[in-house]
């Protein structure tokens, strides 16, 4: 008899909890995205730099947007930057977020495996104007995400690109280029700070 309870309790929870769980973990952030977006600009930002407060690996994050930048000799300014890493995504990804309004989504129930015990949860965006993007949310063992491949090529290492040529026009005027990207990224008027 216990055996056939634990069946039908195996069985009763595989069906109540049929997706993988790095899998529920991206449909929880999509879904929580597409709420805020309903809501009034000031509950948008403050849920979002919550959102992502909890749910992104900001150390890797960090240390990939920064690359060669994570070992400077501008202590100050790594540190800042680390501090400021929630605030610095909310701002990159709001406008983005706010594409997808009347949009839609679909999370695969298929994950693949990452080295290091990460997750591949392949996701497809439609946004509200029709367009539409296929591509993956990698998540770390703990289910935080860390990265997004769109076309194979991750949004971090992109970024991070992005914001290291910054960086090193700051690196020809000044010994401290970190603090002074960071100091020029606070003075932008799309800055969300969620400190």
């Amino acid at each position: 008899m216990k055996l056939i309870c634990l069946i039908a309790f195996a069985l009763s929870s595989t069906l109540a909890f049929a997706g993988h769980p790095a899998a529920d973990r991206v449909v929880d952030v999509f879904e929580s995205v597409s709420q805020l977006l309903n809501k009034p600009d000031s509950t948008v930002k403050r849920g979002l730099c919550d959102l992502f407060e909890r749910n992104l690996e900001k150390s890797s994050i960090a240390t990939g947007l920064l690359g060669k930048y994570a070992s400077s000799s501008d202590t100050r300014g790594v540190k800042a930057f680390r501090q400021e890493l929630v605030s610095f995504m909310v701002s990159k990804t709001l406008p983005e977020f706010s594409k997808l309004n009347g949009g839609s989504y679909s999370v695969s129930n298929n994950v693949s495996n990452r080295s290091g015990g990460g997750f591949a949860v392949s996701v497809t965006v439609r946004t509200g104007a029709g367009k539409s993007y296929s591509g993956k949310v990698i998540l770390n063992s703990n289910l935080l995400l860390k990265d997004v491949e769109y076309w194979g090529f991750s949004g971090v290492n992109y970024a991070g690109q992005k914001m290291r040529e910054k960086i090193d026009k700051f690196a020809r005027q000044s010994s401290t280029p970190v603090t002074a990207f960071v100091n020029d990224m606070r003075k932008d008027k799309n800055y969300v700070s969620c400190r």
